[in-house]
């Protein structure tokens, strides 16, 4: 395959190449004496005299509708982001027509219009600006090392990315030159400060990666640089546990860059700062930081800005509750309810008098368990007689399980035609006791409904 329309800043090269073979633009020119002209490369106009990249600009007599303001917008091509801090504001008249629902070509409010002529007005200076194509001075040969610094930032209406390419020479001297820009508007969504610089941190890393890949410059080192201490605290962070949110993008910023990449800037000393909230085309054209970048990085490295000491509020970092089980110990006690509230009373009355109590709230509960009318338990109505005498069998029979468990259980087991007996080693044999109707033990000479007074226990 023959190659042809060749063309080239040296002069010498274009006279190596045959006249047929040059650009058609070269062809007529007087190489010795004329000025090389403009071309275009991938969509970028290549200042061939001067080797830099420029812009052009058409008047486009578009209707002031969102269909028309889109089409101007989108015709400035700008591939490196060198002009996305003047694109900026443009997107964002885009995206307030988008939220207020205006259609294509509905007519714009007077304040949008406003707005508009004024970048209109502003566009036909993008044509003054020049950017030299080599990162690299002309006056220099070898470069001794290579590093990439990125610098994040967002506000309230967009964030944005500036990359630098560092170039460190024999004679320690660094140069610094814009290589890649990058802005995005905030999203339609109400999002907080702390999550759009920790959505500029993500693309930061991603166009790291990007450039490392595109670049045929062997890189040492990439530092990224942000003016949101959260940021950092998110970055930094090893034992706390994030939001899904959070969690997502601090993971990507960690499996493409190291905690130690990462370092403060003063938010007046941040290029970011332009791309995330505009510049008027008079602004960037005077702006030198935005195309050299920050003064410090031009300086070694033990005397660029190091991180105050701050503390990140908590609210501000979004940690995820964690989960919390609560445990009951329940120590095992040999005491039981019914033995702690004979303890509390040294009175039989009182005994019984508490005891009817609990009956009566127990009959209560049963009722209501069962659906039935709780006629029992009537309020504070004084106890009856025969709640006492009930309390008192109550009392009689749960002292007599527990002193007598084996007799119990044997007289239970006696049918009606076998005579009731109990082991020969209990204590009761000789009584001979009976079970009564009610549960009760008592001497088998003793009638049944013998009053518990005077009953055996």
């Amino acid at each position: 395959m023959r190659l042809s329309k060749w063309v080239s800043n040296s002069r010498e090269v274009l006279l190596s190449v045959p006249d047929d073979d040059r650009a058609q633009d070269v062809r007529t020119l007087d190489l010795s004496q004329d000025t090389l002209p403009a071309e275009c490369a991938l969509g970028v106009v290549w200042c061939v005299e001067s080797d830099s990249f420029s812009f052009r600009t058409v008047n486009q007599n578009k209707p002031f509708t969102r269909r028309g303001i889109l089409s101007v917008v989108s015709s400035v091509y700008d591939p490196l982001g060198l002009l996305c801090p003047f694109v900026l504001s443009a997107k964002l008249l885009v995206q307030e027509l988008c939220k207020r629902k205006y259609g294509w070509d509905d007519e714009l409010p007077a304040e949008a219009v406003t707005h508009w002529k004024q970048w209109l007005d502003d566009l036909p200076k993008v044509e003054q600006l020049k950017v030299r194509r080599c990162v690299k001075p002309p006056d220099v040969s070898h470069v001794k090392a290579y590093s990439l610094h990125h610098f994040c930032d967002a506000s309230q209406i967009g964030y944005g990315v500036a990359s630098y390419v560092r170039m460190e020479f024999e004679d320690e001297r660094p140069h610094c030159s814009l290589i890649l820009g990058k802005s995005r508007l905030a999203p339609v969504k109400m999002t907080t400060i702390p999550r759009l610089e920790l959505m500029a941190a993500v693309l930061a890393v991603k166009i790291d990666k990007m450039l490392r890949s595109e670049l045929d410059y062997e890189i040492q080192q990439s530092v990224f640089w942000t003016d949101s201490t959260i940021v950092l605290h998110y970055i930094a962070n090893q034992d706390k546990r994030f939001h899904t949110f959070v969690a997502n993008r601090v993971s990507l910023i960690h499996d493409g860059s190291e905690p130690s990449q990462w370092k403060h800037v003063p938010s007046e000393l941040n290029p970011a700062d332009d791309a995330s909230r505009g510049l008027r085309m008079d602004e960037l054209l005077s702006n030198g930081r935005w195309f050299s970048g920050p003064k410090f990085i031009w300086n070694k490295a033990d005397r660029w800005p190091t991180l105050p000491v701050v503390t990140a509020d908590t609210e501000d970092l979004e940690p995820k509750k964690e989960a919390k089980a609560y445990t009951t110990d329940i120590q095992e006690s040999t005491e039981t309810v019914v033995q702690r509230l004979f303890a509390r009373h040294s009175s039989w009355y009182a005994l019984k008098k508490s005891v009817a109590w609990l009956l009566r709230a127990k009959a209560f509960l049963k009722n209501r368990v069962h659906k039935k009318e709780a006629t029992l338990f009537s309020g504070l109505a004084p106890l009856s007689v025969g709640e006492i005498q009930q309390a008192e069998r109550a009392i009689v029979l749960y002292v007599q399980q527990h002193a007598f468990e084996n007799e119990f259980r044997l007289l239970k087991k006696c049918s009606d035609d076998e005579p009731l007996r109990v082991s020969r080693h209990s204590n009761l044999r000789k009584l001979e006791p009976i079970l009564s109707a009610d549960g009760v033990l008592c001497k088998v000479k003793v009638k049944v409904n013998v009053d518990l007074y005077s009953a055996s226990s």
